[in-house]
């Protein structure tokens, strides 16, 4: 078994391993990891495996700092959020796969050592084909089973918050598109469904975008939306590059909701083999008054069931975590179009569990602080944007008793 590096593989014989891998999606194609390579991670490190000069597994994988990573940390991952991991062919034998994950976890090591890095994440894709027909369910990863990760990831009150020995119940909320139109309109949460009848029997309907420039009409709407919501914007270049690298291939995919001619809600979402992922909604304010937004993600999951996909992935929800915490405010959206609830497939190697405790007690040093001060505001270190404020003393108090269990790491 040999190693190559990503850039000495053609991208037709990466993603031919793509088409044909059980545990592929989109989030493994040659052109996704050069997208993620562009704008989100630090190195791009991804291999692929050759067996007596054929291509037989890819594996996407980076590197981030603590610059770039998405817990304050040195992180060599398999794709945060945008799961990806280990593709292999499907008539590789036992003995070639063992030798194969031992190359692997041999090469994760061996990286991790070169770039100081506090953990390693891997994970599995819930919508590849071997996701869809429930092997994550039966049984453990390799990873976890084989080569001892600590199963799952915790989140904090803003986003991961990852520490040995802990996880956060987090689900993929997957629509599962069985059964006919009515069915799957019963399945809507009550206010949804009431939402959607308001916003047809306003005249808001719907159709795909698919002009060359229909991503920047996407991206104008964009910004005017987190002029409202305060949410930070990637880069014109990263949607114009997505657009352009999958829309010809029809796995980019953009809906709008329109009322009196006028785009007020827009919906983008990513497909492959049979499986469609949210990958941004955005509405204007007369869009949220029509309950556009809600209309949008009806449409389409009508239209991908038209087209004979099997399901539609909104992203993860975090059932039992505090209401009030913003993770969870964020992704409650997320529950009311009758999704399946679909465990996420992850697990850590903590390299560096001092870092963690580190962390651990500086959180617990700032909720000390905001407890002290009769549950002002306080300020977290966090994922991302790098802060979460809360003001709840409830709320401090179930994370000061989650920072004092870090101490323990």
């Amino acid at each position: 078994m040999k190693l190559v590096a990503f850039r000495e593989i053609p991208s037709e014989s990466w993603d031919a391993v793509c088409d044909a891998s059980q545990e592929a999606w989109l989030f493994h194609r040659w052109d996704w990891v050069a997208i993620e390579e562009r704008y989100l991670v630090g190195e791009n490190l991804s291999v692929g495996f050759e067996d007596k000069g054929r291509l037989v597994a890819v594996l996407p994988l980076y590197f981030s700092d603590t610059n770039t990573g998405a817990a304050q940390e040195n992180l060599l991952h398999s794709g945060i959020h945008r799961h990806a991991g280990l593709a292999c062919l499907p008539d590789l034998g036992q003995e070639s796969l063992a030798a194969l994950k031992s190359q692997m976890r041999n090469y994760l090591l061996e990286q991790a050592a070169l770039h100081g890095c506090h953990r390693i994440h891997l994970g599995a894709q819930n919508l590849s084909p071997a996701g869809m027909d429930g092997a994550w369910s039966r049984e453990a990863p390799y990873f976890v089973q084989d080569w001892g990760f600590f199963s799952g990831i915790a989140f904090g009150p803003g986003g991961l918050y990852p520490a040995p020995g802990m996880s956060t119940a987090a689900c993929d909320q997957i629509v599962m598109l069985d059964g006919d139109e009515d069915a799957l309109f019963s399945r809507l949460a009550e206010a949804c469904r009431r939402n959607v009848r308001k916003a047809q029997k306003s005249g808001v309907s719907v159709r795909w975008l698919d002009e060359p420039d229909s991503i920047a009409l996407y991206y104008e709407m964009a910004q005017v939306s987190a002029q409202r919501t305060g949410e930070s914007l990637a880069p014109m270049a990263y949607y114009q590059d997505i657009w352009n690298a999958l829309l010809t291939s029809n796995r980019c995919r953009l809906l709008a909701a329109e009322h009196e001619g006028t785009q007020v809600a827009m919906l983008l979402v990513l497909i492959d083999k049979g499986a469609a992922s949210y990958l941004g909604g955005v509405s204007t304010a007369k869009g949220l008054e029509l309950r556009a937004n809600d209309m949008v993600h009806w449409g389409l999951i009508r239209t991908l069931k038209e087209e004979g996909q099997r399901c539609y992935r909104l992203g993860p929800a975090f059932p039992g975590l505090p209401e009030n915490w913003p993770i969870v405010r964020v992704s409650r959206f997320k529950t009311k179009f009758g999704a399946r609830a679909i465990p996420l497939v992850v697990g850590s190697h903590f390299i560096q569990p001092a870092h963690y405790r580190d962390r651990g007690m500086e959180l617990l040093r700032l909720l000390s602080a905001a407890e002290d001060e009769g549950g002002q505001a306080v300020v977290v270190p966090q994922s991302e944007d790098g802060v979460v404020k809360t003001g709840n003393v409830s709320l401090v108090r179930r994370l000061r008793r989650y920072a004092a269990r870090l101490l323990d790491c």
